[in-house]
């Protein structure tokens, strides 16, 4: 489950029981669209998050 820093869901993956979470985690990430910078900021937007806290 990928969840914003509130703690609300915005994507889950369901897979089979015995599946480690470091092989799907990329797959995971990839659902969720890019980040958004504050307008007015120069150069190419981010794509990814500057951190990422997993439990």
């Amino acid at each position: 489950m990928l969840c914003d820093r509130n703690g609300l869901p915005l994507r889950a993956l369901v897979t089979g029981a015995n599946t480690h979470d470091s092989r799907v985690l990329a797959e995971l990430l990839d659902t969720n669209p890019g980040v958004r910078e504050r307008a007015g900021r120069s150069g190419r937007p981010r794509r990814r998050p500057g951190k990422l806290l997993a439990d």
